[in-house]
């Protein structure tokens, strides 16, 4: 059953640059939101020197800057640094009170994750697939997030089970979230009726990889594809009371916006020497 009435949710900030990125925090309180994410690290050597991480610390104090201490700010590495690199940049993002940090190196190694020393709250599960693979970094717990994608491990069901494997490690559990409405409203569900659960990922459709970091409104109109779209108070969203998900689509919106979907293909990263970097 039901163990809450709304959800806390926060999504992704888009930018090219720290002033960019201090722009879309702006636009996401605007929004009603009071907690988001920045993905400030791009292509980064395994082992780092400090200026290899001047751009991640610059973005995130300009996005800090921009909303203030109360906002919850969480930080998205993606995979994209070595353990060796997140123990250097872990101190220097402290100040900055992050809220989490995300996949600060590649999600499927839970050893690797255990020589990040810090006491910053680590999270990751986006690429996880099976329920070993989610076992392996719940028990014991490497991570203090994790970050099922219900597309991926099985749907509602298999994210009840995560989330109690999750509760019983004392872990919080914030289901991955980048698509349209109708997965939003299944990972509300699960929000609804997971102990464990604490934060929801939400996100535009076609949000990434316009030029210039640009979301396009694409969070504003994505929610509007529903005849009764959710509503943001205060950085939550009431679950949804109608049968089945609790939504019901509007097929006609759909119609409307289908020249604005925008495919997001990986970009292919390298290193200055030409070797590929991770994305």
């Amino acid at each position: 059953g039901k163990v809450r009435d709304k959800v806390l949710i926060y999504r992704n900030l888009w930018g090219a640059n720290p002033e960019e990125f201090a722009n879309s925090a702006k636009a996401a309180i605007a929004e009603g939101l009071i907690a988001m994410k920045v993905s400030p690290a791009l292509a980064t050597p395994a082992v780092p020197s400090d200026a290899d991480l001047e751009n991640i610390v610059a973005i995130v104090a300009a996005v800090r800057a921009a909303v203030g201490p109360s906002i919850k700010v969480a930080i998205d590495l993606h995979g994209r640094l070595s353990p060796t690199a997140a123990r250097r940049l872990m101190p220097k993002l402290e100040q900055y009170d992050p809220w989490f940090i995300e996949e600060p190196c590649l999600p499927d190694d839970s050893t690797a994750i255990r020589l990040i020393e810090t006491h910053l709250p680590l999270a990751t599960g986006e690429r996880l697939l099976t329920m070993t693979q989610f076992k392996q970094h719940l028990d014991p717990p490497c991570i203090d997030i994790i970050q099922p994608d219900l597309s991926l491990v099985g749907g509602i069901s298999a994210g009840m089970l995560i989330g109690e494997l999750a509760a019983m490690a004392q872990v919080a559990l914030s289901p991955h979230c980048p698509y349209g409405p109708i997965q939003t409203a299944a990972s509300l569900q699960v929000a609804a009726a997971s102990a464990a659960h604490q934060m929801q990922e939400v996100q535009s459709l076609g949000g990434a990889g316009l030029p210039g970091g640009k979301s396009g409104g694409g969070w504003e109109w994505s929610f509007n594809l529903l005849k009764q779209p959710f509503i943001v108070e205060d950085g939550y969203v009431a679950v949804p009371e109608g049968a089945g998900l609790g939504i019901e689509v509007d097929e006609e919106a759909i119609a409307a916006h289908m020249d604005e979907w925008n495919p997001h293909a990986p970009p292919i990263w390298t290193q200055p020497d030409g070797a590929f970097a991770e994305w």
